[in-house]
C-alpha cells in the first residue's frame, strides 16, 4: 500500500442517525484509494463540523453547531486509532462554527455564528476542556441585510508570532484583534478592522496558508 495520509473529518448530524459524529478514515498519498476507519458520536450535542488536532496528535477538538447551544467537543485519539469522546462543554453562545488552539495549545477559542460571540475555554492536562473562562459579544451590522443583521463570529486564527488571536465577523465585515490573558483564561481586544463589502481577505505564514471572507454575500 502507498503512503497513506490520516484524516479526521467534521460533519453535520442533525436530521440523520445518532452514529453520527466525528470520522475518520485515510487517503493514500498519491490519491489512488481512500478508506473510513469510524466515526465517534459527540451526542447529546450535534454537528461537529469544524475540527483541529492538538499539536501531538492525542486530542482533537469539535465546534458543535447546534443552533440552541453552542459547545465545544474534546476527543482522544488512542494508539490503536480509536476516537473516543471525553467531554463537551458549553460556550455560552449560539451556532459554535470555528475553534482554534492558541497559547501553545493551552486554551480553545471558539467562534459563535449565530450568536455572534467569542469564548474561551482551557485545556486540562489530561486534554478534556474546562468550563468557559472568558467571552466577548460582538456589535454591529452589515450592508446585506440578509446575512448581516447581526455580528456572526465565524472564524478564529492565532497570528504567527503567537500574540493576538484573531476573529473574523461574517456580521459585521469586522477583523477583531484580541491579546489572551492566559493566567484567567480571558480576551482583550487590542483592535479591529472594518474592511469593505465583498472583500475576501488571504495569507501564507512558511508552510501555513489562510484565506478567510468577511462579506456577507451569499455562500461562505
Amino acid at each position: 500500500m502507498p503512503d497513506i495520509i490520516e484524516l479526521t473529518i467534521g460533519a453535520y448530524t442533525h436530521g440523520v442517525t445518532a452514529d453520527r459524529g466525528v470520522f475518520r478514515a485515510w487517503v493514500a498519498a498519491d490519491g489512488s484509494a481512500i478508506g473510513l476507519r469510524g466515526v465517534t458520536p459527540v451526542s447529546p450535542t450535534v454537528n461537529p463540523t469544524w475540527v483541529v488536532s492538538s499539536a501531538d496528535g492525542r486530542f482533537v477538538y469539535a465546534a458543535c453547531e447546534n443552533e440552541a447551544d453552542g459547545a465545544v467537543a474534546a476527543l482522544e485519539l488512542s494508539e490503536d486509532g480509536e476516537l473516543s469522546l471525553l467531554n463537551v462543554q458549553p460556550t455560552g453562545g449560539l451556532g459554535t462554527c470555528h475553534v482554534a488552539l492558541v497559547n501553545g495549545g493551552t486554551h480553545l477559542v471558539a467562534a459563535d455564528y449565530l450568536s455572534g460571540s467569542v469564548a474561551v475555554h482551557p485545556v486540562l492536562a489530561d486534554g478534556t476542556l474546562g468550563e468557559r473562562t472568558g467571552v466577548v459579544q460582538h456589535e454591529g451590522s452589515g450592508p446585506y441585510a440578509e446575512r448581516q443583521a447581526g455580528p456572526h463570529a465565524h472564524m478564529i486564527a492565532e497570528d504567527p508570532t503567537g500574540r493576538f488571536v484573531y476573529a473574523l465577523d461574517l456580521g459585521t465585515d469586522t477583523v477583531y484583534a484580541y491579546t489572551l490573558d492566559a493566567e484567567t483564561g480571558t480576551l482583550a481586544e487590542s483592535s479591529r478592522t472594518r474592511v469593505a463589502s465583498w472583500c475576501t481577505c488571504s495569507g501564507s505564514s512558511g508552510s501555513s496558508s489562510w484565506s478567510a471572507s468577511t462579506t456577507g454575500r451569499p455562500g461562505r
